[in-house]
């Protein structure tokens, strides 16, 4: 392993919350302690596993002396995240998942960027969703370069996404940012313990806020792996104060019009039946009792909505489908031929896609299938902008005015 130190490169606390990932674990930190950038301070926090996570760790910290190993009683990504930050004492903070990995040259090339352009508080890139048969990049959706956030227009107020549903604008992900110990230690620690989903974007918007600049490079050097769970697991709902936490740490934060969108978002994914809009389905006004619907896509939301019409009295399942059912058949998903869409009968057939972009795509394709426009029915930006959030969410009567 290199142990070895260049002191005239800043040094960059890398933090790897690992928890029952040994499967993926030595390909995440062996990317790690290769970088050809060896001024790194790394700090791997297992949290409680049961597999042999800390083993792999261990192992590892014993042949690089660059390696702080931290074992605590498993509390979750927020306090696995906070326990590494402790002992952090780089001049940037990096994030990297258990079952991630990074190209070799990602510090050396990000550290070299940073210092051309006098060490920003955050440095923005993207990634590679790196899915079983194929890969997809992911970046920022505004220009490259270096932003002053008081002066350049670039404000955590509209820093979360496009006006498209559900475009990001500033990738909410804290593994494709290097953030300045001081901004990220003082926003992590505001960070509820009781958030498990949507807690990166409950830190990097407050970052961003807190800064005073961002360079954003369009370059990808983070490999972000996209594993298929099971339908039960990955359908479970968070609980009410998942989402009550990211409602009240993120609306001094970001425009109320934003906020209102992402909590729409992560309602969709993990909390669907707690939406309660009084609707057969929401959010489209379209579908009455007895409809029968064809749901289309095997994503996060395509799943939910897929047992959601299974399971509703007043809804008829017609099937269910997705381009790529053959990999979702080999993760024993009960999901029909592609084909399927265009050869049963049903009122409506929902694009189940957490992407407008991508929804337009798919709509085009059926309908040059022969699909009637009418039919085809998913989210919009506009669509969502309609619907109240829940009572139970909105805390305060400033903000049911708002509504």
């Amino acid at each position: 392993m290199k142990t070895g130190m260049h002191e005239e490169k800043p040094l960059i606390s890398v933090i790897v919350p690992v928890y029952n990932v040994g499967e993926y674990l030595q390909k995440c930190i062996l990317s790690i302690c290769s970088q050809s950038n060896e001024n790194l301070q790394i700090i791997l926090v297992d949290d409680g596993s049961t597999d042999e996570s800390f083993a792999v760790c261990r192992k590892f910290a014993e042949t690089d002396s660059r390696i702080i190993l931290i074992r605590k009683e498993n509390g979750g990504l927020v306090s696995a995240r906070k326990e590494g930050m402790k002992v952090a004492s780089g001049m940037y903070i990096s994030f990297v998942d258990g079952d991630d990995w990074i190209d070799l040259d990602m510090y050396e090339r990000l550290i070299k960027q940073a210092a051309e352009h006098s060490y920003p508080d955050i440095v923005a890139f993207g990634h590679v969703e790196e899915h079983e048969s194929f890969s997809v990049k992911a970046g920022n959706r505004f220009a490259g370069g270096l932003w002053n956030i008081s002066s350049d227009g670039l404000s955590a107020d509209e820093a979360l996404m496009t006006e498209s549903f559900f475009q990001w604008k500033i990738l909410p992900n804290l593994c494709n940012k290097l953030i300045r110990t001081g901004i990220l230690s003082q926003e992590l620690d505001k960070v509820s313990e009781k958030i498990v989903f949507g807690e990166d974007a409950a830190c990097i918007y407050p970052c961003i806020k807190a800064a005073a600049s961002l360079l954003n490079l369009h370059y990808f050097p983070y490999h972000y792996r996209q594993r298929l769970g099971s339908i039960v697991k990955s359908g479970e709902e968070q609980n009410y104060d998942n989402f009550r936490e990211i409602y009240k740490r993120l609306r001094d934060v970001i425009s109320y019009r934003q906020l209102r969108q992402y909590l729409f978002f992560i309602l969709l994914l993990k909390g669907y039946t707690k939406i309660d809009s009084g609707q057969t389905l929401f959010p489209f006004e379209e579908i009455r009792p007895g409809s029968c619907i064809f749901v289309y896509g095997a994503g996060g939301f395509g799943k939910v909505l897929y047992e959601y019409v299974s399971e509703h009295s007043e809804l008829q399942l017609a099937g269910w489908t997705d381009r790529d059912y053959l990999r979702y058949r080999k993760n024993s998903y009960n999901i029909d031929d592609f084909d399927s869409v265009f050869s049963v009968k049903y009122d409506y057939v929902i694009i189940a896609i957490l992407n407008e972009e991508t929804c337009r795509k798919v709509k085009e394709l059926l309908i040059e299938k022969g699909i009637p426009e009418y039919k085809i029915l998913y989210l919009t930006y506009s669509l969502i902008e309609k619907q109240k959030l829940p009572e139970w969410l909105v805390q305060s009567k400033i903000d049911s005015e708002m509504e």
